[in-house]
């Protein structure tokens, strides 16, 4: 019974994660990111084949990009409900924050892997990105696209304004979900015909 319960504990995990990798596999359209192409980044961030978590892809993406990246943690109390966490760039410089709900450590893994994956990807990808605002600045929500990017397609592609939103988030899932994969287990996409993942 012990050996059962430890053995969801550890298989859990990984099968909910592979469900949600074959349930964004159907919802690829030209203009989304292929398996090969986010080999391709990988190779370029140089974790291609190797282990890694947040904190050594968001360093490969600060040299790559040239930008610094910064995760804090807040407390539950100052998030509003149901955000996870949030990747907002600062006014008056090349710096990403990443916001992330401070109960998410103490999650099963990978809730909190997965969160700072996921804004990590919005900045990978290129995708309009929430002004973090100085004081006294209006309450107009803006968006601001840095100059440099992994992916190779544009984030306007990815259909119109209606459901751009939803478009960029599922791109930004998708490729969260790949790269708790790749860091976890490197080997599956090093190998040649790794688009049997998917």
């Amino acid at each position: 019974m012990v050996g059962k319960l430890v053995f969801e504990r550890i298989v859990g995990p990984f099968a909910s994660l592979w469900s949600h990798l074959k349930e964004t596999a159907g919802l690829r359209d030209p203009s989304e990111l292929t398996l090969e192409d986010f080999r391709v980044e990988l190779a370029g961030l140089g974790l291609l084949g190797k282990g890694f978590g947040p904190d050594e892809y968001r360093t490969a993406l600060e040299q790559r990009l040239g930008i610094e990246i910064w995760i804090e943690e807040l407390p539950d109390r100052l998030t509003k409900e149901g955000d996870l966490a949030e990747v907002v760039v600062d006014e008056g410089s090349s710096k990403a924050y990443i916001l992330v709900r401070e109960s998410l450590r103490y999650r099963p893994w990978p809730a909190y892997e997965l969160s700072i994956f996921h804004e990590l990807s919005h900045l990978a990808a290129g995708h309009p990105l929430r002004v973090r605002r100085s004081e006294g600045n209006g309450a107009r929500r803006r968006f601001r696209v840095l100059r440099s990017r992994l992916a190779k397609q544009n984030p306007s592609s990815f259909g119109y304004a209606a459901g751009l939103r939803e478009s960029l988030e599922t791109e930004a899932r998708k490729r969260a979900k790949w790269l708790v994969l790749a860091g976890t287990c490197p080997g599956a996409f090093e190998a040649d015909k790794a688009d049997r993942l998917t």
